[in-house]
């Protein structure tokens, strides 16, 4: 299926759509164009947008980590959210690596309307934001530590 099919297909589910700032940040974040280290995607008037960013810089003086663990505190724990992250981490050979993820942030605090939205809409999102390496859903902080996102690539 073409990019533009799959995109159809998904919006169906919800009616919510990627917005093209927000997939063009994506690719810019994928690219090295941006030096970004995470950014926030909300779901507003039916699109998804990007809400926050976070620079790379910001956290240059931790560990991957520290740096993960900082970013992933400041996500609101009773407001879903899309979350993409330029993940660092040393793979078995002790090289490091970096991968861009996907965290589907649905707190089990968060209104009941929204979790359902921002679960249907998942593919809608990941149809439109090509070059993500793994997608992992969270409900709470615990689900999305720094070992739970390195669990996924050993």
């Amino acid at each position: 299926q073409s990019f533009e099919e799959r995109e159809k297909q998904a919006k169906m589910a919800t009616g919510v759509k990627v917005a093209p700032e927000t997939k063009t940040a994506f690719d810019d974040m994928k690219l090295g164009r941006t030096k970004l280290g995470m950014m926030t995607l909300a779901i507003k008037d039916g699109n998804v947008v990007v809400d926050r960013t976070f620079e790379s810089s910001d956290y240059a003086d931790m560990t991957p980590e520290q740096r993960h663990e900082a970013m992933i505190n400041s996500l609101d724990p009773k407001s879903c959210a899309y979350v993409v992250i330029d993940f660092h981490y040393k793979d078995k050979n002790d090289m490091v690596q970096q991968k861009i993820c996907l965290l589907k942030w649905i707190p089990d605090d968060s209104n009941r309307t929204d979790r359902m939205t921002y679960a249907a809409s998942t593919e809608s999102v990941k149809s439109a934001l090509v070059g993500v390496s793994k997608e992992i859903q969270a409900n709470d902080l615990s689900d999305a530590t720094y070992a739970e996102f390195l669990a996924k690539f050993q």
